[in-house]
């Protein structure tokens, strides 16, 4: 009454974006829990550790990880187990990793696998090869999984890289490298990415 200034109005602006503020933080960590958002890096590390520990498992790969509310996750990795070791031998070892996982966690963990014969030196050398690319090329994190197929006289091999490279790109000369190498056999390159970020 006295200033002529209308405090109603000056209040609801504050109000406003107050509550503009709220709606903005709220849709925020909504949109990055839909869209996804990086997973702690600690936990990833231990993850990780912890299946490198396990019996049998050379090394593992491929960590996906989806976040279901608070300290609840499922996800899937990809293990490297020696060749000669059976399915049925490996099943109740990886079990017994993927409970422990679980209790320490609350992550609900998927196997996958591949059977490598890391003495084999046509291994030996298909990793070389591979070992050089990832050398010259800096867009590749790593590189594994590593089978030859003998009946169907096929190499495979996983890489991974960033998103800041066209993949067929990596794919060509993968492919042009080891088939100089490996003439006899058909080249599959599988291009994976990095989304754990470690």
């Amino acid at each position: 009454m006295f200033t002529k200034i209308s405090l109603d109005g000056v209040a609801g602006v504050i109000i406003s974006l107050f509550i503009l503020k709220t709606a903005y933080e709220v849709l925020s960590d909504t949109v990055k829990k839909i869209l996804g958002e990086r997973v702690d890096g600690e936990m990833v590390r231990d993850i990780k550790a912890m299946v490198r520990e396990t019996e049998g498992v050379i090394n593992c790969f491929d960590l996906l990880l989806n976040d279901y509310g608070p300290d609840f996750h499922t996800g899937s990795i990809n293990v490297e187990i020696e060749d000669s070791r059976s399915i049925g031998e490996m099943y109740p070892i990886l079990h017994e990793a993927q409970t422990k996982i679980y209790k320490r966690f609350n992550v609900l963990l998927v196997f996958g696998f591949y059977a490598v014969d890391i003495d084999d030196e046509r291994y030996i050398k298909i990793s070389g090869i591979l070992k050089e690319y990832k050398e010259r090329e800096a867009h590749i994190i790593n590189y594994h999984g590593i089978v030859i197929d003998e009946k169907n006289m096929t190499i495979f091999c996983d890489i991974t890289i960033d998103f800041d490279i066209e993949p067929g790109l990596i794919i060509d000369k993968a492919n042009r490298y080891l088939k100089k190498e490996f003439p006899q056999y058909k080249i599959h390159v599988n291009i994976d990415m990095e989304f754990t970020g470690e």
